[in-house]
């Protein structure tokens, strides 16, 4: 079984859904060390994480098409 996967979508129970959350959290996975598993990680060496809102743990149509909305604008542009 495996956990290295081509794409990771990173999202925080910050209530603001804002890229500054993301990019603080970027920060923080930069100063672990070289030899952390985030880093070893497929996605991550190849820039494929991408920050979502926590809108993707939500039920319901309006949840439901903002979570398609982050798939259509990081897989398919």
């Amino acid at each position: 079984m495996s956990v290295d996967e081509d794409v990771i979508f990173d999202f925080t129970f910050d209530k603001r859904i804002s890229h500054s959350v993301f990019e603080r959290n970027q920060k923080t996975v930069k100063q672990m060390p070289g030899t952390s598993l985030w880093s070893k990680l497929k996605a991550v060496q190849h820039g494929q994480v991408y920050p979502v809102g926590i809108y993707w743990i939500g039920s319901g149509p309006i949840t439901a098409n903002l979570a398609l909305d982050d798939l259509f604008k990081y897989l398919l542009n």
